[in-house]
């Protein structure tokens, strides 16, 4: 089993990766959705529709949380 640390800190460089590709004044829900989408491929789970919420995909440890949740792949 992976440490979760190595987890937690995947999580929060892909976040990070991921914001910084961003552009400036995309709609909140539409990130969301490509959010999840990237959790979903890198982590081989499939989130639910209500996880996919702008304040939660934001938020590294509850990402890291939905991905230890899921069982998904460190």
């Amino acid at each position: 089993m992976v440490p979760d640390r190595v987890t937690s800190r995947r999580v929060t460089r892909l976040l990070r990766d991921h914001a910084a590709a961003r552009r400036p004044g995309t709609d909140p829900v539409l990130e969301s959705i490509a959010t999840a989408v990237l959790v979903e491929e890198v982590f081989d789970i499939t989130l639910t529709d209500d996880e996919i919420d702008p304040v939660l995909l934001d938020d590294p440890a509850a990402v890291t949380a939905l991905v230890r949740r899921h069982g998904g792949t460190p």
